[in-house]
């Protein structure tokens, strides 16, 4: 441990060519630190947590929850809105086991789409999933089987078991 604490001091003690070498370029002033974060140009020493990646879609959670329930042995229909999710299953209504839905989503959201699925198709399980809690769903709506988010994927692998049998 002692050679690691002498080295590290050594190596904070030598000159900095690199940084130098952009003082120069830039006239003087270090780009990657003279402007605040979001004025920075791309690479110039941004960090991982000044650039958080943002997912405002939900893509990359409707991915990891399509490739979960194929493991699981589902075939997934993922659709972003819920009149087109509504139109598929009236059309072929023997297709589909049961229905995954967000609360929040664009165009119809969940509530209403399952309201016109249960009136379409009531046999049909449906599963909403939501950031807020269950309390906020209509009474006639009561008997859905809802998921909070965030969720564990075995939590969603239990729920939709218990919304098939």
């Amino acid at each position: 441990m002692s050679r690691l604490r002498a080295r590290r001091r050594r190596d904070h003690a030598r000159p900095r060519p690199f940084a130098d070498l952009r003082r120069r370029r830039a006239g003087g002033v270090d780009p990657g630190r003279a402007q605040p974060p979001h004025q920075r140009g791309p690479g110039a020493g941004q960090s991982r947590r000044e650039h958080p990646r943002l997912d405002p879609t939900g893509r990359a959670r409707r991915r990891v929850v399509k490739e979960y329930l194929e493991h699981l042995g589902f075939e997934v229909e993922p659709v972003a809105d819920g009149s087109i999710a509504v139109e598929r299953l009236v059309s072929e209504p023997t297709r589909y086991a049961a229905v995954l839905m967000d609360v929040t989503m664009p165009g119809l959201g969940g509530v209403e789409a399952t309201q016109r699925i249960h009136e379409r198709v009531p046999d049909v399980p449906v599963v909403l999933m939501s950031g807020f809690t269950s309390d906020a769903m209509p009474a006639e709506l009561r008997h859905v089987t809802f998921l909070s988010k965030p969720f564990r994927l075995d939590a969603l692998a239990d729920v939709l078991d218990r919304a098939l049998s």
